[in-house]
């Protein structure tokens, strides 16, 4: 027999030890490797996932682009603004100062016609220093125009009033103070001219002679040329005349204020201020004209002589005196007697009035608005007006306090407005004042300017169908 192989030699343990180890570390590297290679290909999925999302934005982005160019330019064809409204437009023009209103035009044509439409009122006496032909031409192409102030231009002469009456056949209301026009004939060609304001110009009676018949509206102030050749009765020709105002017209004397006899039938408000002639001598002119519902005198030296002659004046609803210094008790009397209709009263600046004065006015039993300035001698307790009251403005109330205020709040119940102005008393218990005035009831109140608003009531529970049942 063969012989059998020789055993190997035993490896030393220390070797074995080693290759051990070594085995255990080539395991490790490759299980990190395994987890490099997972790593790896978990972050080049996600890479490829944002890429194709980044992508998928752009595209998107491309192709909304695209669609907003063409859509803006579908919409530039007919107009910048085209969806919003026209009349939300309008509101914004109404507010721009003519002449950015009038660059305007060379935005677009749309904006162009329709300003040529929509503009109805143009006001050039704080925009231009002197309105010429040229500024009327340019201004001209609003056909529509319907309001034109020209006032303290003083480059206006009559040529340029004939170019607005060509113009603007539409024009209702013309201001010309401070223009340089002394004929006012050919304004006859503007068959809607209702109301005209001239004042601080050589006009003269003839020139007066010339203003058109349908005019109802006329303020005629600082006319220092008038009433050498019969003053107003150079306005004979207004017979549709509804409305006259008359202020600082010094040429004017007591002999040449008389007014015609053609305005009797239609006149209906007349305002005399700043006229020193208009004396209690004045009033039997004023006594014919029986159809006059609103007089108005702002600082006439007026006394209580006046108004019982105007006893005439059965239609009149509204008296406003303002600065009448020489009113007096004598004149609250008499205005008591000679007014009985009247609903609407304003007293400012009289100083003579006493307590008992402006007790004698709850005669008048149909006033719906009283404006009164107190001073220092009319006590609240005084205003004994009647409880129909509805609205109510007390000025410069020195003596009203918090039990006058409550005094009044339970005098007029039926107010639904309510202003007090310059009351010290109540500035030392204002918090309590405000209260007051939150709670009363009233829906509009005013402190020095300042508006109260209303507390809201208390809204009460309604009784359930058992309490219901017991209380039938």
């Amino acid at each position: 027999p063969s012989p059998s192989p020789s055993p190997s030699p035993a490896l030393p343990l220390s070797t074995i030890a080693k290759k051990s180890s070594e085995m255990v570390s080539l395991a490790q590297s490759q299980r990190m490797l395994q987890d490099l290679q997972a790593q790896h290909i978990a972050s080049e999925q996600s890479w490829k996932q944002a890429y194709t999302d980044l992508l998928v934005r752009v595209v998107f982005a491309e192709s909304r682009l695209s669609s907003l160019e063409a859509a803006f330019e579908e919409k530039a064809k007919v107009g910048p603004i085209v969806d919003v409204p026209q009349e939300l437009i309008w509101e914004v023009f109404r507010h721009l100062p003519l002449p950015a209103l009038l660059n305007t035009q060379s935005v677009c044509k749309k904006w162009k016609l329709n300003l040529k439409v929509w503009l109805r009122e143009a006001d050039l006496s704080d925009y231009y220093n002197s309105v010429d032909d040229r500024v009327i031409e340019r201004i001209s192409r609003f056909e529509n125009l319907e309001v034109l102030s020209l006032s303290r231009s003083k480059e206006v002469t009559g040529a340029v009033v004939e170019k607005i009456a060509s113009s603007f056949p539409l024009l209702r209301k013309l201001d010309l103070f401070g223009c340089q026009v002394t004929n006012f004939s050919s304004l006859g060609a503007l068959p809607r001219l209702t109301h005209l304001r001239v004042g601080d110009c050589p006009v003269v009676d003839e020139g007066l002679l010339t203003l058109p018949s349908q005019i109802r509206h006329l303020r005629l102030e600082w006319c220092q040329q008038i009433g050498s050749h019969g003053g107003l009765q150079a306005l004979r020709n207004l017979t549709n005349l509804q409305e006259l105002e008359i202020a600082q017209n010094d040429s004017l004397r007591p002999h040449t204020v008389l007014l015609p006899d053609e305005l009797v039938p239609t006149l209906k408000r007349l305002s005399v201020a700043r006229q020193g002639f208009y004396r209690d001598g004045a009033a039997d002119s004023l006594s014919r004209f029986t159809n006059l519902e609103v007089l108005d005198l702002y600082w006439v030296p007026v006394s209580g002589a006046s108004f019982p002659k105007l006893n005439t004046l059965t239609n009149l609803k509204t008296l406003i005196l303002k600065r009448c210094l020489n009113l007096g008790d004598i004149a609250m009397n008499a205005i008591s007697l000679a007014f009985p209709g009247l609903a609407h009263l304003e007293i400012r600046g009289a100083h003579w009035i006493s307590p008992h004065g402006c007790r004698v006015l709850a005669l008048l039993r149909n006033l719906k608005v009283v404006h009164l300035r107190l001073g220092s001698l009319i006590v609240v307790e005084s205003i004994v007006f009647t409880p129909d009251l509805e609205e109510l403005y007390l000025i410069d109330a020195q003596q009203l306090d918090l039990q006058a205020l409550q005094f009044l709040l339970k005098r007029f119940r039926n107010l639904t407005t309510l202003s007090i102005n310059h009351a010290p008393l109540l500035a030392s218990t204002e918090e309590a004042a405000e209260a007051l005035l939150k709670d009363c009831g009233i829906e509009n109140v005013l402190l020095d300017g300042k508006r109260m608003a209303p507390t809201s009531p208390v809204v009460q529970e309604l009784p359930q169908l058992p309490e219901i049942i017991d209380l039938v």
